[in-house]
């Protein structure tokens, strides 16, 4: 379904983020994941602006912008966050101090880390439900095609930006 597929990048993700404390040398993709996050949805939007002008700007906010505003600040604290917790890790095995404190340490930040990682797992699954809602909405509604590509008769939409626009959201 559109949610599963919407889901699974961001699985792969949430992955690379929580595996970064358990594996510090991991820090090094850390950044690079919202840079290359952000810069796919500016080049999507850019496109789409680009070539459709005002029909691509309202598809952009209709169906690119809402799952957006919830996935990217998310992505980016669920990111400071493994980065902390990565440094925290570093730290407590570079440090000579007690075991038992660097223990007890460890133990208390990572429940804060799992409880914050939860917390953001759970706004990208909603996150993923509203894009599956959306795009399956505005390609069946405003397009009269289902997720398999299936015009339905009962949509008299023909004007041919229409189908660019569902190209466009099959394709990406």
């Amino acid at each position: 379904t559109a949610f599963f597929g919407s889901f699974k990048t961001w699985l792969i993700i949430l992955a690379v983020l929580f595996a970064c404390p358990l594996f510090p040398p991991l820090c090094a993709l850390c950044p690079l994941i919202p840079l290359i996050k952000g810069l796919t949805l500016g080049f999507s939007a850019t496109m789409l602006v680009e070539t459709f002008g005002l029909k691509g700007g309202w598809y952009i906010i209709s169906t690119m912008l809402p799952h957006s505003l919830i996935q990217i600040p998310v992505l980016c604290v669920l990111t400071a966050v493994s980065l902390e917790c990565a440094l925290v890790v570093v730290r407590s095995f570079i440090q000579k101090k007690r075991r038992s404190i660097n223990k007890n340490a460890l133990q208390s930040y990572a429940r804060q880390y799992l409880v914050c990682y939860g917390a953001g797992v759970i706004l990208i699954i909603a996150s993923c439900m509203i894009e599956a809602f959306l795009n399956d909405h505005i390609a069946y509604h405003q397009y009269g095609y289902d997720r398999l590509g299936v015009m339905y008769p009962a949509c008299h939409h023909h004007i041919e930006e229409d189908v660019d626009i569902y190209l466009l959201y099959i394709y990406s």
